[in-house]
């Protein structure tokens, strides 16, 4: 099986190298650290390749659905049609991705067990089958951590240190329907303060277009 490596820290890339060495029917093709580099490379070298399987970090296949331009549900393979891909991914999803385009992955496999659990992955995919790491399963396929848009946008305001009544205001919606949506953001990331709820968004990728550093009072306003 021919594999190719997308993921931005160099560390996890020679992990994944040396854990693919212990399968016999393995073959590293490249290893890169963007989705515009695995790209290039699919584009020069997809012919002489065959069928390849792209293990590739959350944060890449994001940004490469959104590269791609494609329709809701849709994934990359639904333009790279001999590519399998399996997405890293760490306990949390980024808010970007919709619980159809996350289905798309052939496999889903979480950061914190890759050791045991990339080569089963592989195997299964080999079969045919879709594979995902047990602690993720329910959020992959229930959207248990998935976030609509209006929550992002919510989340958004919240993380800008907006009121309940600002938000309100700027979305057309009721007050009330404001805290609600805050109530299921804070289910959803497993808090139960206003601050652990935006450290716990930043830690999980969902506000990586807003600077914090801008407003470092954040944490101690919503008064919402």
């Amino acid at each position: 099986m021919n594999i190719l490596i997308a993921d931005e820290h160099s560390l996890v890339r020679f992990g994944l190298r040396s854990l693919l060495s212990q399968c016999e029917r393995c073959q590293v093709l490249a290893s890169v650290d963007s989705w515009f580099e695995l790209e290039s490379w699919i584009q020069k070298n997809h012919s002489l390749a065959g069928p390849a399987t792209i293990i590739v970090d959350f944060n890449i296949y994001a940004a490469a659905v959104e590269r791609l331009n494609l329709s809701p549900g849709q994934g990359p393979n639904c333009v790279f049609r001999r590519v399998k891909f399996i997405a890293l991914c760490g306990q949390c999803f980024p808010g970007c991705l919709s619980v159809q385009a996350i289905q798309q992955l052939d496999g889903l496999v979480g950061k914190y067990t890759a050791i045991d659990d990339i080569l089963p992955c592989i195997e299964a995919l080999r079969q045919n089958r879709r594979f995902v790491s047990a602690g993720l399963n329910n959020h992959a396929y229930g959207g248990a951590m998935l976030l609509s848009a209006r929550e992002m946008q919510v989340l958004k305001h919240i993380a800008l240190g907006h009121s309940a009544r600002e938000i309100a205001s700027d979305l057309s919606l009721s007050v009330e329907t404001i805290k609600s949506h805050r109530k299921n953001l804070m289910k959803k990331l497993k808090v139960k303060r206003v601050g652990a709820l935006i450290l716990q968004a930043c830690r999980s990728g969902f506000l990586r277009d807003i600077d914090i550093k801008d407003t470092p009072s954040l944490l101690d306003q919503h008064s919402c």
